[in-house]
């Protein structure tokens, strides 16, 4: 799955659908379950909003501050431009002040990043103590089996290119550990991502 989340939205491989479909429908529970609709929030990464337009669609977002590093995603941005608190700004390096959040939503971002250390101490900072956050990766080395399996990047072994990290289970829970408190593990109902449910120690 490329950052460029179009390709989970836009793909016509049923397989592929399906599997995003159980993806999302899992961070709509868990943003029904923390009552997001009525709190202050943020997604990390969100390229050109297709996560996003989709929960706001269905009334699961209100107040919610969308980052992007890559100029180019956020002026080819899907959402509607008038409904939209878009802020480029790198992930390892978040504009806003300590304690703001109540929510935070980072999928799909830290296998792209250099230092995800980095971002994971960000993601603390801006967070309240009480505060929410959904994080999700791939699932390796499924995901990379998965690539094989569908004939992609058959060179890298079914690495995907774009990505500079990739963890196992045990490998991810560890590096979550050193900052987040972790209060569910999703991996069968999101394969094959794994998805957590944190809050700030």
């Amino acid at each position: 799955m490329k950052n460029n989340t179009g390709e989970v939205y836009e793909t016509k491989n049923i397989i592929i659908k399906k599997l995003s479909n159980r993806f999302i429908y899992k961070i709509e529970q868990l943003l029904i379950n923390n009552d997001t609709a009525n709190k202050k929030g943020i997604d990390i990464g969100s390229a050109e909003g297709h996560l996003i337009n989709n929960l706001k669609s269905k009334k699961l977002l209100n107040n919610i501050y969308m980052t992007e590093i890559d100029y180019d995603k956020i002026t080819n941005r899907v959402t509607d431009k008038s409904e939209l608190q878009y802020i480029q700004c790198d992930a390892t390096n978040i504009s806003f002040k300590s304690n703001t959040f109540d929510f935070v939503i980072a999928t799909e971002i830290l296998e792209h990043l250099q230092k995800p250390e980095k971002a994971l101490q960000e993601i603390c900072r801006i967070s309240k103590k009480d505060a929410a956050i959904i994080l999700s990766v791939p699932y390796e080395p499924y995901f990379q089996l998965g690539n094989l399996l569908r004939g992609k990047h058959l060179a890298l072994g079914g690495k995907t290119p774009e990505h500079l990290h990739f963890w196992t289970r045990k490998e991810f829970n560890k590096l979550l550990n050193n900052y987040l408190i972790i209060k569910n593990e999703y991996r069968l109902a999101t394969f094959p991502w794994l998805m957590y449910l944190c809050t700030n120690k």
